[in-house]
């Protein structure tokens, strides 16, 4: 087992292959190129488990996309300004901790803030008429 090991090392140096840590899941992978930043397996996110990690960063990124623009566009035509700007606000901070590194809890946090439940409330609803 350990000449297998040693074996498998020796290729991989030989033909400068390098290590690298997906930014998704955590785990090393070796790349020619250390501008990979994610690896070739499967996601262990949920929902996500059939995509590799690069392809289920990229879903993610979209549904979190798809789930703003409908908060917002909610938020702006029945709510109050302030509602609508602690929205934003929250969601560019975490956006940012989102793409510097898209592991599994920046996405949990991303769709925890996305969560309709917390931004829906019937005290910020804007009354008709009323200014």
């Amino acid at each position: 087992m350990a000449d297998i090991l040693f074996s498998v090392l020796h290729f991989l140096s030989i033909n400068d292959y390098k290590y690298n840590r997906c930014e998704h899941c955590g785990r090393y992978f070796a790349t020619t190129n250390l501008k990979n930043l994610y690896c070739d397996r499967k996601s262990d996110y949920p929902h996500f488990e059939k995509l590799t990690c690069y392809e289920a960063v990229k879903r993610i990124r979209q549904d979190i996309q798809r789930k703003h623009r409908q908060i917002y566009k909610n938020l702006s035509a029945n709510y109050l300004p302030e509602q609508l700007n602690k929205f934003e606000s929250e969601y560019i901070k975490s956006l940012e901790e989102l793409k510097k590194q898209s592991n599994y809890t920046n996405i949990d946090n991303c769709y925890k803030l996305l969560d309709k439940n917390r931004w829906y409330t019937k005290k910020s609803i804007r009354v008709v008429g009323k200014k």
